[in-house]
């Protein structure tokens, strides 16, 4: 997929005899009822649709799509007022060939995004830098990776991840800008060809965290954003036990399955201690009670559970209010009923 005229002539023959196939006897002849397939369901799609702005520092950041377009664009709205400023219209970078978009992420400084686009159909991505305020590319370009990158909170470097030969993302690498991609230090590696890698960061964007996970395991390692240096085990893998990491004032708050809880619990445990010896219930598990996932803000831990089969969302103050007025011990949204 990467390079098509690499093909052996044999295989690219059958796949070009196939796609003549699926263009001459099916999608000519049908060409009327998949047009009418195609605007009824267009009609049920609300077509101009627009995310929650979610707000960081001196600006509030979404995404929107417009009626009639095909691609998302990514905006940004000073708080203290302004016009809203366009950081990348994917309609525009599209053009007319195949566009297949990986995600788009500011710096922390509020001067750069990271942008990652596959034009190819194979699912590696090219990673572009564009400086918001030109609105153009620098220039730089991460080719070939595994999707988008995460930032350092200085905004000197990416983290990213890369494919091994059987598509399998696999290795986390650090790009510093300004320098050749082939330069860029590997920060981990997974050995085992049954688990994936992924890197993101936490809500609070204090670590960058690296996760390795096959469909019943995982394990997680963060690296300080602010400086850097070499992955910390949060605790090793346990077959079918998976957690999952947020933080907040020193402490990881862990969503996991361990010591049979099976519809999950919420633990916290010291950041500078967080292996699983030091874990201390913070939900407890309750049969039945599904937490799905967790996000934990400046004084408050949210999470999302099933209950009887239907979702909800439980809020649990973490923290007084600035005022010093203490919070009720739990809380609820759009009337949703409370949890332990």
């Amino acid at each position: 997929m990467q390079d098509p005229a690499a093909l052996p002539a044999d295989i690219r023959a059958y796949i070009e005899a196939e796609n003549a196939y699926f263009v001459d006897d099916f999608e000519t002849p049908h060409a009327e009822l998949r047009e009418r397939i195609f605007l009824e369901i267009k009609g049920r799609i609300k077509e101009d649709e627009t995310d929650i702005p979610s707000k960081d520092g001196p600006f509030a950041y979404n995404s929107r799509m417009e009626e009639g377009r095909q691609y998302p664009i990514l905006v940004r709205t000073p708080r203290n007022g302004g016009p809203e400023e366009i950081l990348l219209d994917c309609n525009v970078e599209a053009g007319e060939d195949y566009f297949g978009f990986g995600g788009g992420d500011h710096d922390p400084g509020h001067r750069l995004l990271a942008w990652s686009v596959d034009r190819q159909g194979s699912e590696y991505y090219d990673l572009n830098i564009r400086d918001i305020a030109t609105g153009k590319d620098t220039g730089e370009v991460l080719e070939g990776i595994a999707g988008g990158g995460v930032w350092s909170a200085d905004s000197s470097a990416l983290y990213y991840t890369e494919y091994d030969d059987s598509h399998r993302p696999f290795r986390v690498r650090r790009h510093i800008l300004g320098t050749p991609q082939a330069d860029d230090e590997i920060v981990f590696e997974e050995t085992d060809p049954g688990f994936f890698v992924g890197v993101d960061e936490t809500q609070s964007r204090n670590f960058i965290v690296i996760d390795a996970h096959d469909h019943q395991t995982s394990e997680f390692w963060v690296i300080d954003a602010r400086t850097g240096g070499a992955p910390r085990l949060i605790s090793k893998r346990l077959a079918e036990r998976e957690y999952d990491i947020e933080d907040r004032d020193g402490l990881f708050y862990i969503l996991t399955n361990a010591d049979g809880a099976e519809d999950f619990k919420i633990v916290t445990a010291p950041v500078d201690a967080p292996d699983s010896e030091n874990w201390v219930d913070l939900v407890p598990h309750t049969p039945g009670v599904l937490i799905l996932d967790i996000i934990v803000l400046k004084h408050h831990l949210v999470r999302l559970e099933r209950f009887e089969g239907l979702p909800r969302l439980v809020v649990r103050p973490l923290s007084p209010r600035p005022s010093g007025r203490g919070w009720p011990r739990r809380g609820r949204v759009r009337g949703l009923p409370s949890g332990p």
